[in-house]
């Protein structure tokens, strides 16, 4: 099953010290670390100078304290290396710039003062994604008026997002989990007739190493982040204002993965949130919010449901009830919360953010198209996904309680 994304990210941290440390302790190009190549110095002039008694006490003395002085140098310099590379800051004094580079590469317009307050508003991105669990939420309600890519009046060069619009003051909702890396206040006026009101207020949060989302056209009064806070899925973030170039209040939706604009809605589809240009989304199609911090072994089991049908295949292979109490119940909570369309788009980053390639489904089978063994309806039946992933358990760990030992040791299973 699908690997944690911050262990991912965690190991990669790990290996970043290290090389710092090995950077250090091995300038470039050297055979030894600086401590072996200076005993070598220091054995030669000894050797050399040895054959004049009058200053060989001078001379190793001397060289004693160069060897000292040297070797010190060297462990204070793998000391700063494992500490630079250990501990990472989410500040950075150039992303500001960075961020207004790249809007007004895209068609925004920023005054001189905007671009003052946008800098005291903005972070960066952290090397790790943090609060990510895998569980996603609709952003918004309301219909598509402008599609990823599209080109038209508005959008010569193509448009960079998914515009999703409803009344002004929709509440705008985290897609994922993770952290607010960057954040510009919007204008309180509004723009409706595709000008510009200045400046178009956005969100930006980081899921993943890999994957974020960003939302613009908020208004400054109702945008309720700030950089550096800790986002669930299904946290309010802002609601649906007109500024920027806009004609109207709607969300602006941005997703990323490796630093590249992808298709917002193919993910928001994926993830079951069926929004249309004709038809709207609405808040009888919003599911239950999902709970930060729960505990997986508390999780309700509820007659009729996915659970239901779990617990009965676990009987059927003979397993017994706390087998599914115990292990299962907990499991497939941690991995999906018991979802049927749940989605790790961590999973192949480089394959489309659709089932088929990654991580998918209440056992987060990976890729999801292997579940199609055990029927085409896969992407939706909750119990062609259970019978996939019972007998996936069974082949590989015996008994669904093997599995859960496997990922509370790994993290996956």
């Amino acid at each position: 099953m699908a690997k944690n994304p911050l262990l991912a990210a965690a190991g990669k941290l790990a290996e970043k010290a290290k090389a710092g440390a090995k950077s250090a302790a091995k300038p470039e190009g050297e055979g030894e670390n600086g401590s072996e190549q200076a005993t070598k110095v220091a054995g030669s002039a000894l050797s050399v100078l040895s054959s004049l008694p009058w200053i060989k006490w001078v001379v190793i003395i001397a060289v004693l304290l160069f060897v000292f002085l040297l070797v010190s140098g060297v462990l204070t310099g793998v000391g700063n290396a494992i500490n630079n590379s250990s501990s990472h800051s989410c500040t950075d004094p150039n992303a500001a710039n960075k961020f207004i580079a790249e809007a007004e590469k895209n068609g925004e317009t920023f005054s001189e003062s905007d671009k003052e307050n946008a800098s005291k508003k903005t972070g960066n991105e952290c090397d790790t994604g943090v609060g990510y669990t895998g569980q996603t939420y609709p952003p918004t309600t309301g219909r598509i008026t402008a599609f990823f890519n599209v080109v038209d009046a508005l959008h010569p060069r193509g448009h960079n997002g998914t515009d999703i619009a409803d009344q002004c003051g929709t509440p705008i909702y985290a897609f994922a989990g993770g952290e607010v890396v960057s954040m510009v206040a919007g204008t309180e006026s509004k723009s409706t007739d595709g000008g510009y009101a200045f400046p178009a207020g956005s969100v930006r949060i980081k899921h993943t190493e890999e994957f974020s989302s960003m939302y613009l056209h908020l208004r400054a009064s109702q945008t309720y982040v700030k950089v550096g806070d800790i986002v669930n899925a299904g946290d309010l973030i802002a609601t649906q204002w007109s500024n920027g170039q806009s004609t109207g209040c709607h969300l602006h939706l941005e997703m990323y993965t490796n630093g590249e604009r992808i298709d917002a809605n193919a993910v928001l589809a994926a993830a079951g949130y069926m929004y249309s240009a004709t038809s709207q989304f609405t808040e009888a199609m919003m599911p239950p919010k999902p709970v930060a911090g729960e505990d997986a072994s508390t999780v309700p089991y509820t007659p009729g449901s996915a659970q239901e049908i779990a617990l009965n295949q676990v009987r059927a292979k003979g397993w017994g009830d706390e087998e599914f109490t115990n292990c299962l119940l907990p499991l497939w909570k941690k991995e999906s919360g018991w979802r049927v369309n749940a989605i790790n788009p961590k999973f192949s980053p480089s394959n489309p953010p659709t089932p088929e390639y990654q991580a998918y489904g209440i056992v987060q089978a990976a890729p999801g198209l292997k579940m199609a063994s055990a029927g085409p309806d896969w992407k939706t039946n909750p119990a062609t996904q259970i019978t996939w992933g019972i007998g996936y358990i069974q082949a590989r760990y015996g008994t669904p309680c093997g599995a859960w030992e496997h990922s509370k040791s790994f993290n996956w299973y």
